[in-house]
């Protein structure tokens, strides 16, 4: 039986991953103690683990005595291969015939992670093994070796042997190919690869081999490069292309531009991304002149690809191709026009427009907002003032994007001016971003309230107070927001009223609360907005009792007044669910009022129900339990009353509170 160690220093820090100070050939003992003992699983695996960091000579014959045990095994490989003794090696050999399956596997491979020459010999033996898996694995190991006797079995075998251990032999060999031109020796890289490539094998290592063939001989490979862009497998072709991406030699994009007018369709849009991914002198000019190609596959993706590679001189060309293409050529242009780096775009769209019909126009005037090149505001700006209504709605779309906080007034007289409300929607909005551009929240905000304060006339008031009151949705508004838009609720103008009511009705906070309530109280009012804000109020009041904001005004009075304006079901809805948040004994007596009346009287009983909890304890519990037996007996809605027949059934119910 294996000694149990007792709890160490050391045993405690194995287990948290570290090494107590000390010597270290004291700390390997006392892990190889643990390893040999009877400790748990996870000790011994923690132990392997860190002789794996301090292990030595002492430690290759305890890990060597664990590689059979299916659980120790990983681990104590993973040591051995750290340790730079070459009896972890051999250690490592002398377990090949022991073992057998997934135990062996994991050898070879640790010897293959070593890149243990000494191993050549036992591994090639295993070449022959009756598991497949295991000879797959041996002939891996091999390519990862690399040495010269492994990598004659590695072509020997790729030439005769089983379909399963030629594709593993031709894993080692690009294996090896890669380990030498790793280590700069591209002359004995290049006819690995091109061993691999000459075998019939599948695609994707011969594609891998083609690859590395064209690579290691640099600009010398260009030859076999043009030669696989024609290969009638798409992998040989892709491995091309691939490796046309990654030779740095200039002679290599003259040569991809060449072949631009050979192939067919397929491989010229192909050769035009990996020209736009090379880039350098010539590429653009050699796309250009793809525009007008017979296919249109090939019009496409050089109208896309210009859109990375091109300069100044390709957009006329791309102007072009949007007024007389079709629908995909015209979108890969306008695609282009929005993200190429050249500085004459704006200028080139705005002297194209008056050619233009106007859903081309319209959406030319969307290119120049996107990019919002220098001076794109004023532009779209004078666009907007345009009398076509195409051009100017599409100029207001535009400014959405490009638009400052400077442009402010502007905008709001071309929001005045807008003939429809459509015109005056979209000149909203980019009111809204201009002033959402000024850092300071509460000077975003006073910058349209100061246009509000400074309005001329009632249209202009009317267009402001949309886009002031997203703001203030945004921002939380403050006191000179409030203030001004309050004082348009007595304005002469109806359209006016009715933006400023439901700015109000949507204010962030409670603020306007007694506003809304004075607004419905009007004898010019409709029966609308009267509802609209005394549902406002009603909200806004039942925050105020809930505390969910700051208390500015006192509920109960919002409260008693709008009790005294609500004259519809829905306003006494709005009501009576606003004063279930006030727990107050003033509250249930207007609760009770409202209970007279049989098209709120279950509402307000549920009102009843969520406040009598808080109160039922208190001197008015009488009064409570009094109105809960009027609810239980009079109340439709079986949930309600039976609600209420728990309350008067409950802990308090027998308390009399003088």
């Amino acid at each position: 039986m294996r000694p149990r160690v007792q709890p160490t220093l050391l045993l405690y820090a194995v287990l948290a991953g570290t090494i107590p100070a000390g010597t270290p050939a004291e700390s390997e003992r006392q892990l190889v103690a643990i390893l040999q003992s009877s400790a748990p699983l996870y000790e011994r695996v923690q132990a392997c683990r860190q002789l794996a960091r301090i292990g030595g000579a002492n430690s290759v014959a305890p890990l060597a005595a664990v590689l059979p045990d299916d659980k120790l095994s990983a681990y104590a490989r993973e040591a051995l291969e750290a340790i730079p003794l070459p009896a972890a090696a051999q250690a490592l050999r002398d377990a090949l015939p022991r073992l057998q399956g997934d135990l062996l596997g994991g050898v070879i491979n640790s010897l293959a992670a070593r890149r243990d020459e000494q191993a050549v010999q036992p591994l090639s033996a295993l070449v022959r093994d009756s598991n497949p898996e295991i000879a797959a694995a041996a002939l891996i190991a091999l390519g990862r070796v690399g040495t010269a006797p492994a990598i004659e079995l590695l072509q020997q075998t790729m030439a005769r042997g089983t379909p399963e251990c030629r594709e593993a032999a031709a894993e080692g060999c690009l294996l090896a190919a890669q380990q030498h031109w790793r280590d700069g020796d591209a002359d004995r890289a290049a006819p690995l690869y091109d061993a691999v490539r000459r075998v019939p094998l599948a695609a994707q290592l011969r594609a891998t081999a083609t690859r590395g063939a064209i690579l290691a001989r640099r600009v010398a490979g260009l030859a076999l490069l043009l030669e696989q862009l024609h290969a009638s497998e798409d992998a040989l072709r892709d491995a091309a292309l691939a490796a046309a991406r990654e030779l740095p030699d200039p002679a290599v994009t003259t040569a991809l531009m060449a072949e631009l007018d050979k192939g067919d369709p397929t491989l010229q849009v192909l050769l035009i991304g990996a020209l736009v991914d090379r880039g350098g002198a010539g590429v653009r000019a050699a796309l250009e002149k793809k525009i007008n190609a017979p296919s249109e596959e090939v019009r496409v993706a050089t109208l896309q690809a210009l859109g990375d590679a091109g300069g100044d001189s390709t957009v006329p060309l791309l102007l072009a191709a949007i007024g007389a293409s079709s629908a995909r050529e015209a979108g890969a242009a306008f695609q282009s026009l929005s993200r190429i780096n050249a500085g004459n775009v704006q200028a080139a769209i705005l002297q194209f427009l008056p050619s233009a019909s106007p859903p081309l126009a319209a959406r030319l005037i969307s290119v120049i907002g996107e990019r919002n090149d220098p001076g794109a505001a004023d532009e779209l700006l004078k666009l907007a003032r345009n009398p076509e209504p195409d051009i100017s709605k599409a100029a207001l779309r535009a400014l959405t994007l490009a638009a400052r906080p400077g442009d402010v007034p502007e905008l709001t007289r071309l929001a005045a001016r807008m003939p429809d409300q459509e015109g005056k929607t979209l000149a909203a909005r980019p009111l809204v971003t201009a002033a959402m551009k000024v850092p300071d929240v509460q000077e975003r905000t006073d910058l349209v309230v100061q246009q509000l304060e400074q309005a001329p006339d009632a249209e202009t008031r009317f267009v402001l107070l949309l886009p002031l009151g997203v703001i203030v949705r945004s921002t939380g508004g403050n006191e000179r927001a409030l203030a001004a838009v309050q004082a348009t609720l007595a304005d002469a103008a109806p359209q006016v009223r009715e933006a400023a009511l439901r700015a109000l009705a949507n204010w962030p906070n409670a603020a306007p609360c007694l506003a809304l309530v004075d607004f419905s109280a009007r004898s010019d009012v409709s029966s609308a907005q009267r509802e609209i804000a005394l549902q406002a109020a009603a909200r806004m009041a039942a925050n105020l009792a809930a505390r969910r904001e700051p208390a500015r005004w006192d509920a109960l009075a919002v409260f008693q007044r709008i009790d005294r304006v609500a004259r519809t079901k829905d306003e006494k809805l709005s009501l009576v669910d606003g004063l279930a948040s006030l727990r107050r004994i003033e509250a249930v007596r207007m609760l009770a009022r409202h209970f007279e009346d049989p098209a709120v009287r279950p509402r307000a009983a549920a009102a009843v129900i969520q406040i009598a909890p808080v109160l039922l304890p208190s001197e008015h519990g009488a009064e409570i339990k009094a109105l809960l037996q009027r609810i239980g007996a009079g109340v439709p809605d079986e949930e309600i009353r039976q609600a209420a027949r728990r309350l008067l059934d409950g802990p308090s119910a027998g308390l009399d509170h003088k």
